[in-house]
């Protein structure tokens, strides 16, 4: 690592994780100086791993063997470990299976005036996980050592500055989004699902100690969708959307409502309900492209136009830090115009939606074949202009012989563009003759 660069480690808690370390040992290579590892008890060759990584690639290895308590506790474990190191000046915030995405723009970030003159000692990078869709958030994966950042929560925990237990927020500053932990959940080696049944247990016992706590409720709504349990999923989100707080969990627990009673059955207009709650409380395209679908599958092309309308003409939520669906904004919202457009006979918003479609790289071979559509309709749009333009010609008792040629030259000159001026006048005096037999 360019050492202009202020001395940055990999901090990261590991258990049992031969099949996936390398994959983040591998994207932070050149963009860190040092790892600490606090394995809680691997039985496999996590540790051996580590120790060929860092011997490999000559980066320096502090490793702590502990055992795993909760999220909280044992995260904070490997932050007082890692605090033992006085040359260690910045943390950066792993899981197992992230892997660290434009390393090179968080090199320049860090050489950077803006970075050596903050006074934050916090930063929230951009999350982006993929299951199936892809879903952007921030948080705190980036601190300065030292200065007493340290987790809470013994589920979903978070991160707070222990050195201010007042009350006071010391200013924390957002990476710049060219800067990303990325995590593909399809390839976790099933440790989601075991880690879902332990945030089960560890939420309800949470919960029944303190009701009223909206981060609770809210992840332990998240954690029983994800554990299927749908009914007790879409109970407990009613529960959140009651309260108040982080307003971002209230709209997804409106968000959420909406698609657990589509996905348990119930009347339509049951779940049109909470996507309109999820949209009256944040403009957002999510709920819009839900009830849009809804609307496709019905052919009630007037209605899924009108809220894909809506979804198009949002930008992007920029401001927001929890769960953003990317694939609604960057593709699903101008892919689904591009369908809805056409039958709606919107043509210049449902023409313009497939080149937006095409430029993003998703389903370029469907989505040219939607915009196929838009041009064979312009070319025979075209075409019968050019037909209805002949047979005013011809038709008219009127005209002159030096008008209708030059007008006739035009029109064939549009059918035609190849044909030279000769070829066109020659044309137009036959048509000409025609006329004038009639």
């Amino acid at each position: 690592m360019n050492t202009q660069s202020p001395h940055v480690a990999l901090l990261i808690m590991v258990k049992n994780e031969k099949k996936r370390l390398r994959v983040t040992l591998n994207s932070v290579v050149g963009f860190i100086n040092s790892i600490v590892a606090y394995d809680t008890g691997s039985t496999d060759d996590t540790i051996e791993i580590l120790e060929n990584f860092s011997k490999e690639h000559k980066i320096p290895l502090h490793l702590k063997q502990g055992e795993f308590v909760d999220f909280c506790t044992s995260r904070n474990v490997s932050l007082e470990f890692a605090d033992t190191f006085p040359d260690i000046e910045y943390l950066l915030l792993m899981d197992c299976n992230d892997e660290l995405k434009g390393g090179e723009h968080f090199r320049k970030y860090l050489q950077n005036d803006e970075f050596k003159k903050s006074t934050s000692t916090g930063f929230l990078i951009c999350q982006e996980w993929w299951g199936g869709k892809l879903d952007k958030y921030y948080n705190m994966r980036f601190v300065k050592a030292h200065e007493g950042w340290r987790y809470r929560g013994s589920v979903h925990e978070w991160m707070k500055n222990t050195k201010y237990e007042d009350g006071y927020e010391p200013p924390v500053t957002r990476l710049p989004d060219t800067i990303v932990l990325y995590q593909d959940r399809t390839q976790d080696d099933d440790k989601s699902s075991k880690r879902f049944i332990r945030d089960k247990m560890l939420l309800l016992k949470e919960h029944e100690e303190n009701p009223k706590d909206e981060r609770t409720v809210f992840y332990l709504a998240q954690t029983l969708g994800c554990l299927g349990e749908m009914k007790e999923a879409y109970n407990m989100y009613i529960l959140r959307t009651q309260m108040e707080s982080f307003q971002e969990e209230k709209f997804h627990a409106f968000l959420r409502c909406g698609e657990l009673s589509q996905a348990l059955n119930y009347d339509w207009h049951v779940s049109l309900t909470w996507y309109m709650k999820a949209i009256e409380h944040s403009l957002r395209a999510e709920p819009m492209l839900r009830i849009a679908d809804h609307y496709i599958i019905d052919k009630n092309w007037i209605m899924a136009f009108t809220f894909t309308d809506l979804a198009c003409k949002l930008l992007y939520p920029e401001q927001c830090i929890l769960f953003v669906d990317r694939g609604d904004y960057d593709y699903k919202r101008w892919h689904m115009m591009g369908i809805i457009g056409f039958y709606t006979k919107n043509f210049v918003e449902g023409k313009e939606a497939c080149k937006r479609a095409i430029a993003t790289g998703i389903n370029v071979e469907l989505d040219k074949s939607n915009l196929q559509f838009y041009l064979d309709a312009e070319e025979n749009d075209r075409k019968g202009k050019l037909q209805f333009e002949k047979e005013k010609i011809m038709n008219d008792p009127n005209i002159t012989k030096k008008d209708f040629i030059g007008l006739q030259m035009n029109r064939l000159h549009e059918e035609n563009p190849t044909l030279t001026t000769k070829q066109l006048e020659t044309k137009a005096q036959l048509l000409w003759k025609i006329k004038n037999k009639k």
